[in-house]
This record gives structure tokens, C-alpha cells and sequence, in this order.
């Protein structure tokens, strides 16, 4: 990975991450969310949200419209703030 400024997030930064002893924990997950809860004002959007992406894997996000996807998302990218862990390639 170089060391310019990030501007997103794509599949070989995650790979690079999970695999290189500089950017990431060897064998790490791509995606590890731990107790992820969203709370906007009072209403609580994402409850209590636990999973594990491994490298390679995919994932889909499949919910009604308002279940919380596009929050999740958002969370993860650190767009809204969030209570609970968000490691992708083994980083926090």
C-alpha cells in the first residue's frame, strides 16, 4: 500500500491489510464488527451488530427499506459515529 492520503477503501487495500505484516494482522479478518450499535439522537438504528468477513468471502446486506444497511455502511466507513469495534484487515 503506498503511503498516500486514503480516499477510499477498495478490495486490495482489504487483501493487502489481512496479508502484510506492516498494514494488518496476518490471517485477520477482512471485516470484524463487534457490538456495533447506531444511535441517532434518541433512535437506536443498528442494535448490538456482530460479524466476521474472511478474506475472500462475500457478504451481502439484505434488509427491508429503514432496516439500517445504508447505516451500517456508513458506520463502518466512520461516516456516523458508532459504539462497539469496526476492524477491516485486522486494523481498527
Amino acid at each position: 500500500m503506498s503511503n498516500a492520503p486514503r480516499t477510499g477503501l477498495n478490495g486490495a487495500d482489504l487483501r493487502a491489510a489481512a496479508t502484510s505484516a506492516g498494514g494488518g494482522m496476518a490471517g485477520a479478518p477482512a471485516l470484524s464488527i463487534e457490538a456495533m450499535s447506531v444511535r441517532l439522537g434518541r433512535r437506536l438504528l443498528v442494535d448490538n451488530l456482530s460479524l466476521t468477513v474472511e478474506p475472500g468471502a462475500w457478504l451481502s446486506i439484505v434488509g427491508a427499506n429503514g432496516a439500517g444497511k445504508s447505516t451500517v455502511l456508513r458506520a463502518v466507513a466512520g461516516l456516523v459515529p458508532h459504539q462497539g469495534s469496526v476492524r477491516l484487515g485486522g486494523v481498527a
